[in-house]
Formats: C-alpha cells, structure tokens, sequence
C-alpha cells in the first residue's frame, strides 16, 4: 500500500516536471494498469508493455504521444536507478557483514 503511494507521488511528481496537466487520478490509473500489465507473462518484467500502457493512459487524458512516451521512459529509468542503489546497497551490507566473519 505504502510502495503505491510512493509510486502515484512520484508519477506526479514526472507529470509536474514535464508539465503534464492532468488530474491525480491519472497518476493512480498510471499505477493499477502499470502494475497489471507487468503480471502478463510475455514480457521481461513489463518491459515494453508497461511503456505501452502508460502512453495509452496519458493519452486518454489529452497528453501528447511524444510527452508521454517521456514520461514512460523517465519512469522506467527511474525504476531501474532505484533498483541499482537498493541492490548496491545490500551488496554493500553484505560485503561488510562477509568481512567480519574473518
């Protein structure tokens, strides 16, 4: 629940960046087709697919395609450079731990 939050908060906060004007309910919808599209197993982790869908969603809310292929792709990075630090970090923790062991 806190991790979805998180997400329309920062989907927001991308459409604010770029100067989407659309309503909060856009970023919620942005996050339930988001997170059902990964679950369709024909894709590596809705690569692509989650693209697809939050071009489709923005654009039912009058957003340009241009901006809203921006968008998906701001996302995903973003997801992916979240991802990286969060697995350094344990990588990090990890090797700390493996140092005292000897």
């Amino acid at each position: 629940m806190i991790a979805q939050a998180v997400h329309i908060a920062a989907y927001w906060g991308i459409m604010k960046a770029l100067n989407i004007d659309a309503p909060l309910s856009a970023s919620l919808w942005l996050v339930l087709v988001g997170s059902a599209v990964v679950l369709l197993p024909i894709s590596i982790n809705g690569l692509g697919l989650q693209e697809s869908a939050y071009v489709v969603v923005l654009k039912t809310y009058g957003v340009e395609t241009t901006t809203a292929v921006g968008f998906a792709l701001i996302a995903r990075i973003l997801m992916v450079m979240f991802s990286l630090a969060g697995g350094l970090f344990l990588l990090r923790l990890n090797l700390m731990r493996g140092r005292k062991k000897i």
